[in-house]
């Protein structure tokens, strides 16, 4: 429902109930005969307001009808009553068949079929038990009133359906707000029909107090029909959404009365039926079942607390409690296992997908477990299974060749197959170890196996070993001070350099710019290349800062260039995935270069082939906009990704870079490769940049080819800022870096570096770095 519309029933129902108030306060004071005639103008405006409800809401169905009717017999006894024919068959049938309609629309509701998807409760046969001999009982007195028995019947009747309303109030949740008003309309006429049964009449003669509360309860079902909430009154969830079981259990108690609450109201009216001892036997039978089922729902409890509810398999706190029972002295093994690409199923598929998936998964590992063996869903898609002491050796193959070998065929899901796998971590008592080792211990050296297993590639099984543990731990750290340096800025974490690779024209040999290519001084392992810490970069989802961190340092170091009046020249820097899905990055880009005074030209920003974007996605648009404004766009490691003509198409890219591996079949029978691209890219108007290259053959034959710029350890290895700044640019003043203190910083002494021969073949000119320890560069995203 709109919230407007919500807003206004709810006005509405606030201002029908302050009506309802007036006219009841009216009725409660004015003199018998006033109250009289008010009470004949009742059963109409419940009447009609019902009618109006059941249009104005579309309802379909009898189920309001049936309220209807009821209003109208009722009305009728009342206007019979007023009439003078209080003692008379026409009051019996009017409110007979009121409580017949009455009755027949709290069957409606309570025999509604539901979606299938309200879980089973326990002990459902015991609250049956109770209400079997309770309406038992009631069927009993009704039987054996004879004479003027109906009244008395009416009045237990009357009980009993005040105890089933209790207990659907007790044991449901989120009740429509018509249902509330129904509801309180239905118990204060049968609290009005009780009190006049007492009085030995079916109706109170005209002018009598109890008119207000029977005139109370059908102005409530009018307002109840007016509500927007009607149709769910009668619809599914009237019924469907349940309490829990414990205050579900509670909706019992009204129950527990019911033979009490006949046996008074019968000895009000001066005859019973029924013995007394018939009431104390029911009553004791009640309170029985009551018992039973409080234990069922304690036993259910304690079995959720240890059990999935989605395979009924032990959690992990039902796990560790099977492993607490094993004998001290023995060598159990745990094997924890995580669906590989299980997201992808709920992504494709939908949730109820990937539920039923992991049922079936249940299903499967548990049909080639031994006896004994306990599985175990650990919650997502994670699953673990204890075995109490390994089998011999011959004995069968290998648990974990068995759970492996479980999700070899695919799975049909929905009526679709889809294909899993898992990836195994295994831990177990350490040999020479006299007693098992805790629970927590073993469930951490099976999940560091396990992560060891997906970091392998998955699809496979690890046993723990102590190395993993030093391992994951060295991981754990790093990127912890990963988080350090680029969330927190701590100094201890040591700081961000960047270096410069010369890119050259590969025709003239002149140097027309560099890349950018970031390192990590780290306070205790030295300078760290980018394949020692961008994966825990990218497991902090941290890409786009450390692009942002790069940037800042590049413009910086540019700007201080441009105050010495060094050459233009310009500057690639590598743009991430997460930075590209950033829809304001052109504008934090371009504001960036105009603060520190950098023309938008003399910059180029990387894109990876292999980090596929959306054509249509925040990517294309902030390319598009920095390209407009001047910055080149270049296609990095070209050739080993999806190498899609659209995505050129569709991108503002201006210059392919050739990745080190296509390069590196120049001279080879694959070098058509390289001819191809370089065809394409003439056809497009695109310029090819060649990295990785090492030997003067490979540069002379891309220039015979035509490549247009090139990149490699032939010309030069990268360069600190210093190096960079003096080889290339002819500046001996430190140029900029992250951090005060850091190599190159400001305020740090310049350290002269002697330059080494040039090697044959290289362009003159060109210096390549002392470093000949170094890796070959990786730029940043790669």
């Amino acid at each position: 429902m709109p919230s407007d519309r919500r807003r206004h029933a709810q006005a509405l129902t606030w201002v029908l109930l302050g009506g309802i108030l007036v006219v009841l306060t009216t009725m409660a004071l004015v003199p018998a005969p006033v109250r009289a005639g008010l009470a004949l103008a009742v059963p109409p405006l419940g009447l009609a307001a019902t009618l109006v409800g059941i249009r104005l809401h579309r309802h379909r169905g009898i189920g309001w009808w049936l309220v209807a009717i009821m209003t109208t017999s009722w009305g009728g006894a009342a206007v019979a009553t007023q009439l003078g024919y209080a003692s008379t068959s026409i009051v019996d049938a009017c409110v007979w068949t009121g409580q017949v309609a009455g009755g027949a629309f709290i069957a409606l509701v309570f025999t509604r079929r539901t979606d299938g998807k309200e879980p089973k409760r326990p002990g459902q046969v015991y609250d049956l038990g109770v209400m079997l001999l309770v309406f038992g009982l009631g069927v009993l007195q009704l039987l054996g009133h004879t004479g003027g028995g109906e009244l008395r019947a009416a009045a237990g009747i009357d009980v009993l359906v005040m105890a089933f309303l209790v207990r659907y109030l007790a044991s449901r949740r989120s009740i429509p707000v018509a249902a509330w008003l129904l509801l309180s309309g239905a118990f204060l006429g049968l609290v009005f029909d009780i009190l006049g049964t007492v009085q030995g009449v079916r109706m109170p003669p005209p002018g009598d107090e109890l008119q207000v509360l029977w005139a109370a309860g059908v102005l409530l079902q009018g307002v109840a029909a007016l509500h927007p909430s009607m149709n769910r009154v009668v619809g599914p969830d009237a019924v469907a959404p349940r309490r829990r079981s414990s205050a579900a259990l509670l909706g019992l108690l009204p129950l527990v009365v019911i033979p009490l609450g006949l046996w008074t109201t019968a000895a009000a009216m001066g005859a019973d039926p029924l013995p007394s001892w018939t009431y104390l036997v029911i009553s004791c039978l009640v309170a029985g079942l009551c018992l039973l089922r409080a234990t069922v729902v304690l036993r259910y409890g304690e079995h959720l607390a240890e059990h999935d509810p989605l395979t009924d398999e032990l959690n992990q706190l039902g796990l560790d409690h099977r492993y607490r029972m094993l004998p001290m002295a023995g060598s159990p093994e745990l094997y924890l296992l995580d669906l590989d690409c299980f997201q992808e199923v709920n992504d494709t598929h939908g949730h109820d997908a990937g539920d039923e998936l992991l049922q079936q998964v249940a299903q499967r590992l548990r049909s080639v477990l031994s006896p004994g063996d306990q599985l175990a869903r650990l919650g997502g898609d994670e699953f673990a299974v204890l075995r109490p002491r390994p089998l011999p050796a011959g004995r069968g193959p290998a648990l974990e060749d068995l759970l492996l070998g479980a999700f070899t065929d695919p799975f049909v899901v929905q009526g679709s197959p889809v294909r899993v796998a898992t990836s195994v971590g295994i831990a177990g008592t350490q040999p020479g170890t006299l007693l098992r080792a805790p629970f927590t211990e073993l469930f951490t050296q099976a999940d560091i196996a396990l992560y060891a297993a997906k970091d392998a590639g998955g699809q496979r099984a690890t046993r723990f070993e102590s190395s993993l543990q030093t391992e994951i731990l060295r991981r754990y750290t790093l990127q912890a001070e990963v988080r350090d340096l680029l969330l927190r800025h701590e100094p201890s974490a040591g700081h961000l350099e960047v270096h410069y690779q010369p890119l050259l024209d590969m025709a003239s040999g002149e140097f027309t710019g560099a890349e950018a290519l970031v390192r990590w001084q780290h306070p205790t392992r030295g300078l760290l290349y980018p394949d020692a810490f961008l994966d825990a970069v990218t497991d902090n989802a941290l890409d786009a800062a450390l692009d942002r961190s790069v940037l800042q340092v590049v413009v910086a170091d540019m700007a201080a260039w441009r105050s010495q009046g060094a050459p233009e020249r310009s500057v690639s820097v590598n743009l991430s995935r997460s930075s590209l899905e950033n829809p304001d990055l052109a504008t934090e880009i371009l504001t960036t270069l105009a603060d520190a005074g950098i023309p938008p030209h003399l910059v180029h920003v990387e894109i990876t082939e292999h980090e596929q974007l959306e054509t249509n996605g925040p990517a294309a648009a902030s390319l598009a906009e920095l390209a407009a404004a001047g910055i080149t766009v270049d296609l990095d490691d070209y050739g080993i990704g999806y190498s899609s003509l659209d995505y050129l198409r569709r991108f503002p890219v201006h210059v392919l870079k050739l990745d080190r591996s296509v390069v590196q079949t120049v001279g080879s029978d694959d070098e058509a490769l390289v001819s191809a691209v370089l065809a394409m890219a003439g056809a497009l108007d695109l310029k090819v940049l060649a990295e990785g290259i090492e030997t003067e053959d490979q540069h002379r034959r891309l220039v015979e080819l035509g490549v247009d710029l090139g990149q490699g350890y032939l010309f030069s290895r990268p360069l600190s800022v210093r190096n960079y700044q003096q080889q290339f640019l002819g500046i001996s003043e430190i140029g900029v870096d992250l951090a005060p203190g850091a190599p190159g910083a400001p305020g740090t002494p310049a350290v002269p570096v002697a330059a080494p021969p040039v090697a044959e073949g290289v362009v003159a000119g060109v210096v390549p770095e002392i470093d000949p320890e170094a890796p070959p560069a990786i730029a940043l995203g790669a």
